[in-house]
């Protein structure tokens, strides 16, 4: 219904009623939600109708909303005030609102201004957040190096990341850590790998001890570069997941993956058919598994 009589406010010029529908809708606001809904729609409104000095002002005496402040911010960075915006981002941290939505605005700032500290810190804090890896972002923060710097800079990084590996992996062993799917080692140093095309470590790395999903996750990097490692991983991993599946969908699931690797990596084919084989063998009462492995063996 709102949006009909924004419509129709526009379409016959009736500017006035519909400014004081909006102030009536304002005063009667029971949230903040519903505050920053109606004047968010008269500032638009506002615009629209080429009352831009108004619009400003009404975001000027409400930068307590993020969204109005950010308006503000990008105003800001585009007129070339940096020192304006950074004052903004400050105060509006004070305020609710994500704080990455300022800090990547600091960061727009510390381009524009070739800041390179600062870019650094953002675009690292960004790469690596939560534990995470945004090669996007990491690749801005490699940017910030040069050539020669940055063999020393990788190094210390694999360094540091290898000791939160280990300390991580030192808390799981005492039970404070519960739920992970893959192993810390892997999970804070894969992606960094594949990223500098790192194989023989990546691989060294999937040899310590990997699972199922983290062979199949790297499978496409690994396969074709160490094909023969990666069958003998394959096999017990294969062998174990078909003594934990207990239905015909786990089976099928298996079955699939089975020949997914034989068909990329061909060679490999004989080893793949021996693990299926096993398992079929190893549980004669399961028709549904048979059934299901036996297209392995068919390829």
């Amino acid at each position: 219904m709102f949006q009909i009589f924004t419509g129709l406010a526009t379409l016959l010029g009736k500017d006035r009623e519909y400014l004081g529908l909006l102030d009536t809708c304002l005063r009667a606001a029971d949230t903040e939600y519903e505050r920053e809904f109606f004047l968010t729609e008269k500032i638009t409104f506002l615009r629209h109708g080429g009352k831009t000095e108004a619009a400003e002002q009404l975001i000027a005496e409400n930068l307590d909303i993020p969204e109005l402040r950010l308006v503000q911010v990008d105003a800001a960075i585009e007129g070339g005030q940096y020192t304006l915006a950074k004052k903004l981002i400050a105060e509006g941290k004070k305020h609710h609102g994500t704080v990455r939505d300022w800090r990547e605005k600091l960061l727009d700032i510390a381009y524009r201004e070739k800041d390179k500290l600062t870019t650094r810190a953002l675009t690292y804090d960004f790469a690596f957040a939560a534990g995470c890896f945004d090669e996007k972002y990491y690749r801005k923060w490699k940017a910030t190096f040069s050539a020669t710097e940055w063999p020393d800079e990788l190094s210390t990084l694999i360094a540091a990341r290898r000791a939160e590996a280990k300390a991580e992996t030192s808390s799981m062993a005492k039970g404070w850590y519960y739920g992970l799917r893959e192993s810390p080692s892997l999970r804070l140093l894969g992606p960094l790998y594949v990223e500098e095309k790192m194989w023989n470590e990546l691989m060294a790395l999937i040899q310590s001890g990997s699972s199922l999903r983290a062979l199949l996750e790297y499978h496409g990097y690994l396969a074709p570069r160490f094909p023969d490692k990666m069958i003998d991983l394959y096999f017990p991993v294969f062998l174990d997941a078909g003594d934990k599946a207990d239905k015909r969908g786990a089976y099928a699931d298996l079955s699939k993956k089975m020949c997914h690797v034989i068909t990329s990596i061909p060679q490999g084919k004989e080893r793949i058919q021996q693990a299926a084989g096993q398992l079929i063998a190893k549980y004669p009462r399961r028709p549904a598994m048979i059934e299901e492995l036996g297209k392995v063996l068919k390829m």
